[in-house]
């Protein structure tokens, strides 16, 4: 794979590879990187392990009768599990992935610190919302925040500042940040302009995101409105949607949202989330807390999907909480080309992509980057683990 940050792990009983998501992010800017002491800002090596280990003890006893929902559940989980073994097996039994950890871990810092920045969300509820406005340091410009496509340089990241911060948007991207009633302004002129590889990480209802307020959930309903047909190339398209382990969102996203959406399902990549060390973060088995996600990937009616992998393994270090490792970037090497891009409910931007969500500036913020010095440029990630 040519992709920087992407390792191919032979020995695995499906495709599986180990991401390093800040070096296959930083390929996207040209003067500055993204910071992996910031990428990596949590200690996934104690607080996940941890918050399992004390859910373990406190587990009541299994009940003897599981019920159809948990059936199903426990069917799902045992498709996937013999296939995450054997790739982490694979992959903790490879020396030079094995390397490759201890080098993104000796990236990592304590006491690495990133500053706050603005709360779009809260912003785009004041009254003064369309007031706000983002300038483009290379276009010498300013241009509204919200409900409006910006576009950043082609050739390189572009500087931005809005509500007292800064921002670096990747090269060749675009974001248009509005809430779910502003959607249809995505809506291309022509199926001609529109999107054949199209990432969905919709913020699915959960009581702990709830409890916490780390975001603002939607109500699986809402989905069903959404106009993904309308967004879609003439041509067909690929599409991923990020999925808790909740057999209740998985039965509603095979009988609802996929017969509405008129999708194909094509198969199930999976995110192996892994500690410093290289061992899962939980364990395989536990009822909550899993250590991986899933990508549901399907297709439109006119797309060939038959070079898609149908299982694929991708094994990273996680970021910060429902950040996820941009898998969209694969997935890509099976869309139609030229590959136009949008992933939907984004929180970070990539390269050549356009991003929408109510907060696609979440971890663009200037203080997430470092700049490059002549050395990291003459640097190659395209490195295969053999």
């Amino acid at each position: 794979m040519d992709d920087e940050g992407v390792f191919r792990i032979p020995g695995a009983p499906v495709d599986a590879v180990f991401i390093d998501p800040p070096a296959l992010l930083s390929s996207g800017y040209v003067d500055f990187a993204l910071e992996s002491s910031t990428y990596y800002a949590r200690n996934v090596r104690n607080h996940e392990r941890e918050q399992c280990i004390g859910e373990k003890r406190k587990r009541k006893k299994k009940k003897a009768v599981l019920n159809p929902k948990e059936v199903l559940a426990q069917q799902r989980h045992q498709e996937a599990r013999e296939i995450l073994l054997e790739s982490h097996k694979a992959f903790m039994s490879n020396e030079p992935a094995q390397a490759k950890l201890k080098e993104m871990v000796k990236l990592k810092t304590s006491n690495a610190k990133v500053e706050d920045n603005s709360d779009f969300i809260a912003l785009s509820q004041t009254f003064q919302a369309p007031l706000y406005d983002i300038t483009l340091s290379s276009q010498g410009k300013c241009v509204p925040l919200f409900n409006n496509l910006v576009e950043a340089s082609s050739s390189a990241e572009e500087v931005a500042s809005s509500a007292g911060s800064d921002f670096l948007l990747p090269k060749n991207s675009r974001f248009l940040m509005t809430d779910f009633s502003e959607i249809h302004r995505l809506i291309p002129d022509s199926p001609s302009t529109g999107y054949n590889l199209i990432i969905i990480d919709p913020p699915w209802e959960n009581k702990s995101v709830h409890r916490r307020s780390i975001y603002p959930t939607l109500p699986n309903k809402y989905l069903l409105s959404l106009p993904l047909q309308q967004l879609v190339h003439s041509s067909g398209a690929l599409i991923g949607l990020w999925i808790t382990n909740r057999e209740k969102l998985h039965q509603f996203v095979e009988k609802e949202l996929f017969p509405a959406w008129k999708l194909i399902p094509v198969g199930v990549w999976y995110w192996l989330k892994i500690t410093d060390a290289g061992t899962m973060v939980s364990e395989l088995d536990l009822n909550h807390h899993k250590p991986y996600e899933c990508l549901l990937v399907a297709s439109t009616l006119m797309q060939d999907h038959n070079d898609v992998p149908h299982r694929r393994v991708a094994i990273t270090v996680p970021g910060q909480h429902s950040r996820k490792p941009p898998l969209g970037v694969l997935l890509a090497d099976f869309a139609p080309k030229p590959v136009r891009a949008l992933e939907l409910f984004a929180r970070e931007m990539n390269a050549n992509w356009t991003s929408w969500g109510n907060e696609p500036l979440r971890f663009q913020g200037k203080s997430y980057f470092v700049e490059r010095v002549p050395e990291d440029l003459t640097l190659s990630g395209n490195d295969t683990i053999a």
